[in-house]
């Protein structure tokens, strides 16, 4: 049942529909009319760009994509079903908003266009999304983007000079959408930087095409670093530009203050290793060697499988709020949703820092010259090398040994349970008080298939593992082999994480 048209363009309009069968389901329809082309040749093209859209976005599945559930025709006009969005676009967040919105809040909303334009870039064949603009992306009353319209997103087709159609918005589309070459990656990319320009400077790109002002010259609080990701990822020759969305992503969200570089990679067993050096600071050497990885209690977490490690460092410790507060202090870097005016809360200055995203982890680690762990590194600390059930054996969780299933309904600081719950190698807290991210992404049957030397997570995915359990779970869920996952930008206040080297 048709509730309300929800916009209307020459082309046809968009409508609101209520589900007559499933109470409170409400669907956005998309109608494309064909009757102002006379065209045939036209009529034709229109109707099968229309189609390629619906079965597009059908074979996709992503958190920041509308899943489309039907399409068809009518009436000689084409239809397509999709979730119905609720919110608003970015353009009229742009429009409503007096002042300048807050940096912060735009690079949440970028770490999301982010993660879901490396979803569709490394797709096979790769899907160019070809029109990001403030108007085709929506933000839902949970903060949560959605990227709408693909009416001329297309595949990647290697070998072509150039595309056979020119399309994009001007001032959003990069050069070589008008002709000059085939768009790629680095079209969105330059887009992406467009859109940035735009929501922080609220400068329409359209009056000066392919020719923005510095935005710090429009915004002065605009931080350097995210001028130089705008200055970079506008460039008119894609060469220039960044070279994937995921190095983009690393520009915008690495501290300056410390190398930027790409994720360390394991190496490789380290034989005969005699003496190793002093492990750093805090941290805690576990040696290379093999453990058995894994549990038959969940489809995930089976197989049990061998795995050999090259040695590696771990935090003795989760991170806690006063070892995160230096680093926001020292980068500008947001701070967890629950601080308030960028400070801890009272008391809580030894509790392991919780509410931040993966890439706030990341980002962390990399600053202090770290690293996320592996699952299999993090797996490999809790349990040691003989199967055991929790970090301290296989005896059943007590108040003594580890912070679970709602008794204190909140974190508590770390090293609280030390030495009773402490894994083999000494590692606290790896077991209830908060879930911790790693660096993988998540597969449910990766475990099937993954090298028994130093895995390191399927090349790509939706979600990122975390590990351990937190307060708030059941004695289940703290197994050192239980595996959980999430968006890599969302936030929760029990999910923190421990960095490695």
């Amino acid at each position: 049942m048709i509730l309300r048209r929800l916009g209307q363009g020459g082309m046809g309009a968009v409508y609101q529909a209520q589900d007559t069968r499933l109470v409170g389901k409400l669907w956005a329809i998309k109608e494309m009319s064909d009757a102002q082309l006379s065209d045939p040749a036209e009529r034709a093209n229109a109707v099968a760009a229309f189609r390629r859209e619906a079965q597009l976005l059908a074979t996709l599945d992503h958190a920041n994509l509308p899943k489309v559930s039907d399409f068809f025709e009518e009436a000689g006009k084409e239809y397509l079903v999709m979730d119905f969005v609720q919110g608003q676009t970015l353009a009229a967040v742009i429009e409503t908003t007096s002042g300048f919105l807050e940096e912060a809040r735009v690079l949440d909303w970028m770490a999301q266009l982010c993660d879901v334009l490396d979803y569709l870039h490394t797709r096979q064949p790769p899907i160019i999304f070809r029109d990001l603009k403030p108007d085709n992306i929506m933000l839902t009353p949970d903060n949560k983007i959605k990227l709408i319209d693909f009416g001329i997103a297309r595949f990647f087709q290697p070998g072509k000079s150039k595309d056979t159609a020119l399309y994009g918005t001007m001032g959003y589309a990069s050069p070589e959408q008008f002709g000059t070459g085939q768009t790629d990656a680095r079209s969105d990319i330059y887009s992406l930087g467009v859109t940035l320009h735009h929501l922080l400077t609220k400068y329409d790109p359209s009056r000066t095409p392919f020719n923005l002002p510095q935005a710090h010259n429009i915004n002065s609080s605009i931080s350097i670093q995210t001028e130089n990701v705008i200055t970079k990822a506008t460039q008119a020759a894609p060469l220039e530009r960044f070279q994937s969305v995921r190095e983009m992503q690393l520009a915008l969200f690495v501290p300056t203050s410390k190398p930027q570089s790409p994720l360390p990679k394991i190496q490789a067993p380290i034989a005969n290793l005699r003496s190793p050096a002093p492990a750093p600071p805090g941290m805690i050497l576990i040696p290379a060697g093999e453990f058995m990885m894994g549990s038959n209690e969940e489809d995930d977490e089976s197989p049990i499988h061998r795995v050999h490690l090259a040695a590696f460092y771990i935090d003795q410790y989760p991170v806690t709020n006063l070892e995160y507060k230096k680093f926001v202090d020292a980068t500008k870097h947001r701070t967890p949703s629950h601080w308030k005016n960028r400070q801890i809360p009272p008391g809580k200055e030894n509790h392991p820092v919780v509410n931040v995203s993966w890439h706030d982890a990341s980002d962390y680690c990399r600053w202090t010259g770290k690293r996320l762990p592996t699952e299999a590194e993090w797996e490999k600390a809790a349990r040691g090398i003989d199967g055991r059930i929790y970090p301290w054996g296989n005896e059943q969780p007590d108040a003594s040994r580890c912070n679970f299933d709602e008794d204190i309904s909140d974190t508590t600081p770390v090293g609280k349970y030390s030495p009773h719950g402490d894994s083999p190698y000494g590692c606290a807290d790896m077991a209830g008080n908060m879930w911790e991210w790693v660096s993988d992404w998540y597969n449910d049957s990766y475990y099937s298939e993954s090298p028994a030397n130093n895995p390191d997570g399927p090349a790509g995915g939706q979600y990122r593992v975390c590990r351990g359990g937190s307060w708030s779970n059941s004695q289940y869920y703290i197994r050192t082999a239980m595996r959980d996952s999430d968006f890599p930008y969302s936030h929760g206040n029990d999910v923190g994480f421990r960095c490695a080297q």
